[in-house]
């Protein structure tokens, strides 16, 4: 069917050139407005019936997802540059429209970013690093502060931190040998930043933990001298309860120490089972001996 070239619209009565109606796809047929009044009778409409145009348009992107979604991308990239000065000309304005929007809708806005951070989490991992970057001294003063305002929130956060740790073992020691370099440098950075905290955590930590450093630096012997074998302290303190306590060689109960039967110079291993207890005097006074006290004990 082969449209006329020319044609009188319905609205404003003037005779117009074809091109100036829109054509029906069903039957390839003129309109009988021409687009003119057909879009001013569209921009009555919606002034009458916001609502349903709404709904309408509503209904009609929840069933057009894609298409909506590549016409919105089509639009913005032509657009950029005129949505860039709009947006810094009316700043305030779409700020206080997206505020009032969030808070009117809770459960969108958290859909929302949650299906935005499904499609970046490599962009947004990204903008927190640089975040992070930017106000490290800020973010670091305010953790501090609040710590130190709740202390049973820290005491929670180390032992959550403390079980992640137990959990997650390989992905720690992975993490270390693909960062080696990195990590060294940062430590001597934080020494170099920090020499009289540390020097001050040190000494503290030495007062308040005598046998812990006690037993670190008899591992550390052991290691030197080559032994076979190891046990920590508690194994060693359980030895003692199981011997009350006592030095089995002289029956005192103060300053108990840890006694290899067989010593490390002569290949002792440095096992559990070849300890004994005993004081300082008795320790010092067997020297190398291979004397077991616990055979004399039983």
């Amino acid at each position: 069917m082969s449209l006329p070239k020319s044609k009188r619209c319905n609205g404003c009565k003037v005779i117009k050139s074809s091109s100036e109606f829109y054509i029906r796809k069903k039957d390839n047929s003129l309109y009988a407005r021409c687009k003119e009044c057909c879009q001013q009778a569209a921009r009555e409409y919606r002034l009458k019936y916001p609502e349903r145009v709404k709904a309408a348009k509503s209904k009609w992107n929840a069933s057009h997802p894609e298409y909506n979604r590549e016409h919105s991308h089509q639009y913005y990239e032509a657009n950029k540059d005129k949505r860039a000065a709009y947006n810094r000309a009316n700043r305030e304005k779409i700020n206080r429209r997206e505020r009032k929007y969030r808070a009117a809708h809770p459960e969108k806005e958290r859909e929302r970013k949650r299906k935005y951070r499904e499609r970046h989490p490599d962009k947004i991992r990204a903008r927190r690093r640089r975040w992070y970057k930017n106000h490290r001294e800020e973010i670091s003063a305010k953790i501090k502060q609040y710590f130190q305002e709740n202390p049973e929130a820290r005491e929670k956060r180390k032992r959550r931190c403390k079980q992640w740790h137990i959990e997650n073992k390989e992905q720690q020691v992975q993490y270390h040998q693909d960062n080696h370099e990195h990590r060294l440098k940062q430590k001597a950075l934080y020494r170099e930043a920090n020499r009289e905290k540390i020097r001050e955590d040190a000494r503290k930590y030495r007062a308040e933990n005598r046998d812990i450093r006690r037993n670190q630096k008899k591992r550390r012997r052991a290691r030197k001298a080559g032994a076979t074998g190891t046990h920590t302290l508690e194994e060693f303190q359980m030895l003692c309860v199981e011997y009350d306590h006592t030095c089995l060689a002289c029956g005192q109960s103060e300053h108990l120490t840890e006694d290899h039967v067989i010593p490390l110079v002569d290949d002792g291993s440095d096992d559990i089972g070849n300890i004994q207890p005993l004081c300082h005097r008795c320790n010092a006074k067997k020297g190398t001996k291979h004397t077991d006290y616990r055979t004399i004990k039983l």
